[in-house]
């Protein structure tokens, strides 16, 4: 009988106790939603830790602060580099050939800074299943990847992270901040100029569903209605005029 099994990265935010790996990722909204789709649809599941390697989620794990990801936005991270990333990447590549025996269905539910250094452990039996840009579709499409399976008893997994035209597509525009000067481009580009940045809520600015990100508009008059304190930025409201 085929058996399959799904890894998943671990995530930025944690638990800030010992517990079981699960309980400890399971703060992140992204990580609930696709374990509750992992869960559903594959026999197994295991966590790629930046510092644990491949770990069960019951495994009981300290809190950590070490991360794959490039540009990081969380103070005092850090980021596995050298000769940590290569005992790192070697200690996975094992664990993996270990799986490669048991299971004849191995995907990579992980993002493309963990799936780069150990890319070379594709094959027709081990896949990545491509995690969507914009972190806040991340739930949409697992969510919607769960319902299918549910309703239909099948879903085709690597369509999760697939580019799909938006029905309100995001136009390439000026941005505006009290701080900083005129910033023309997509919600991607100011990300990247600006770290501090959620590409998935400026992504949202940019289409008219949220007024700003981080205190950047995409209209000028809009900074009037803007109050910053301690760098935090709020919409001024009629009753505080």
């Amino acid at each position: 009988m085929s058996r399959s099994i799904a890894i998943i990265n671990c995530k930025a935010k944690k638990q800030n106790y010992k517990c079981a790996a699960e309980e400890m990722y399971n703060i992140s909204f992204q990580f609930r939603h696709q374990t509750d789709f992992i869960k559903e649809y594959y026999d197994d599941y295991l966590i790629l830790s930046s510092k644990y390697g491949l770990i069960s989620p019951n495994k009981v794990i300290e809190p950590y602060e070490t991360t794959l990801a490039k540009g990081a936005r969380l103070k005092n991270v850090n980021r596995l580099e050298g000769e940590q990333l290569n005992k790192w990447v070697k200690y996975v590549k094992k664990q993996v050939d270990e799986l490669k025996k048991n299971y004849d269905q191995i995907d990579l539910h992980i993002s493309n800074s963990y799936l780069s250094p150990i890319k070379d452990i594709l094959d027709n039996k081990t896949k990545h299943v491509k995690q969507p840009v914009n972190p806040g579709l991340v739930k949409n499409r697992y969510v919607e990847a769960l319902e299918i399976y549910k309703n239909t008893g099948n879903v085709d997994v690597y369509t999760i992270g697939e580019r799909r035209k938006s029905k309100d597509p995001e136009l390439e525009r000026w941005w505006y901040h009290k701080n900083h000067k005129p910033f023309f481009g997509f919600a991607r580009h100011l990300r990247k100029k600006y770290p501090i940045v959620d590409e998935g809520n400026a992504s949202r600015v940019s289409r008219g569903l949220n007024f700003h990100t981080q205190g950047w508009v995409i209209k000028k008059e809009y900074l009037d209605q803007l109050n910053e304190k301690n760098g935090k930025y709020r919409k001024i409201s009629k009753l505080n005029k």
